[in-house]
């Protein structure tokens, strides 16, 4: 009986040390995350991904790391990087639209406009699993907008656009390009409606368009 009492206190105490491990690593993994997180809004991004990526490798559960540290390999144009840790986040993070939003970002940065689509496609897939209600998701649709319109897919373009503008009707940019894709439709009346309107939301780079076609 005493061994067996012996055995069940050790085992205890040892899952209670690696307990304390994990809780150990997990919160300096949060520190080090709120330091990211301040080290991005002073614009030093290097030292903001080389903080998340010690964060990741002591706690690669925190959500809140990989997407940090999408926003400063961003910045820092590492795209090696940006997409090792997108591969890594959406495999973590199952059907988490937010990641495949960042991958078609980072595709369409690089006018890789399929490739951008076919993650537009399942951010858009996902979203509307998990909701819709999510601040950035309108931009699912208007990003997937502008790769269809630069493929002169302008039907595909105007349709996403159309529902960006349901989610979201605050963006200039999404009139802007509306109009675009009208107007390349031969829909040139609704065309100028909507850059008269970004125009008047301050979107200043559309009065090339107005002047031209819209008098």
């Amino acid at each position: 009986m005493k061994i067996i009492v012996s055995v069940v206190i050790l085992f205890v105490m040892n899952n209670l040390s690696f307990g304390q491990i994990l809780s150990d690593s997990h919160n300096e993994a949060v520190e080090l995350i709120n330091q990211s997180g301040t080290d991005i809004k002073q614009k030093k991004y290097s030292e903001a991904v080389k903080e998340l990526e010690n964060a990741i490798k002591l706690d690669s559960t925190i959500k809140k790391a990989y997407v940090l540290l999408n926003q400063a390999l961003f910045e820092t144009g590492e795209k090696n990087i940006q997409k090792k840790y997108l591969k890594k986040a959406k495999l973590f993070f199952l059907e988490d639209d937010e990641f495949y939003y960042y991958s078609g970002k980072l595709y369409m940065k690089e006018e890789k406009y399929d490739s951008a689509i076919v993650e537009f496609n399942e951010a858009v897939r996902f979203g509307k699993i998990n909701g819709e209600d999510y601040p950035i998701v309108y931009d699912y649709y208007a990003s997937r907008g502008i790769c269809f319109m630069k493929k002169n897919l302008y039907s595909d373009a105007l349709q996403d656009f159309n529902y960006a503008l349901k989610l979201n009707n605050s963006k200039s940019s999404i009139y802007s390009n509306k109009g675009i894709v009208l107007y390349k439709l031969n829909k040139v009346t609704e065309a100028c409606e909507c850059w008269k309107k970004a125009l008047e939301m301050g979107e200043n780079s559309v009065k090339k368009y107005t002047d031209k076609y819209c008098k």
